[in-house]
């Protein structure tokens, strides 16, 4: 998905193309730090995502429960997708700090990106799998006016819509 390498990985082998299903380590305290301080996600939200999610929140003070929001994250990684699918569904995060978390994901090369109506995750498609869909798309067989028109002529002939003879008493 990347476009740059680093200079010691460029004229190898190495597949950094390969999309990361999960979290990977060095990804995940970018997307921590993107849920504490740029989601916008209130303490009663956090509560509120507990319940969707299935989680123990614990209620003493805003730093247990986001605690607890981090202690879910941390068992799995398919959680923590869950986690940010369902704040950008269920909480209203502004445009831009989705445009932010979908750059992070981007860059770590992750399997998923934000939707494009900005409620939620979905599976992020190579770029030459969606020009080839487009090429295909856009490159379809034309329509009977488009092929005339491009030839230049006119169909010749009988009318295409026949009149059928009335019926007689």
């Amino acid at each position: 998905m990347r476009t740059w390498r680093p200079l010691s990985q460029r004229g190898t082998d190495i597949a950094d193309e390969e999309l990361h299903e999960g979290v990977p380590y060095f990804l995940a305290p970018h997307l921590y730090d993107w849920l504490s301080d740029n989601s916008g996600v209130t303490t009663e939200q956090y509560k509120m995502l507990g319940i969707v999610l299935r989680f123990r929140v614990d209620t003493n003070n805003p730093r247990d429960v986001y605690a607890s929001v981090t202690d879910y994250c941390g068992y799995d990684d398919r959680q923590f997708l869950d986690l940010l699918d369902a704040v950008l569904r269920f909480c209203d995060v502004p445009s831009a700090e989705t445009r932010s978390l979908d750059s992070l994901l981007k860059l770590g090369g992750s399997a998923w990106r934000v939707a494009s109506d900005g409620k939620g995750l979905e599976r992020r498609v190579d770029e030459s799998t969606v020009a080839a869909h487009d090429m295909a798309v856009v490159g379809s067989v034309p329509t009977a006016s488009q092929h005339w028109r491009r030839r230049g002529a006119r169909p010749t002939g009988a009318s295409p819509i026949r009149r059928w003879p009335t019926a007689r008493p």
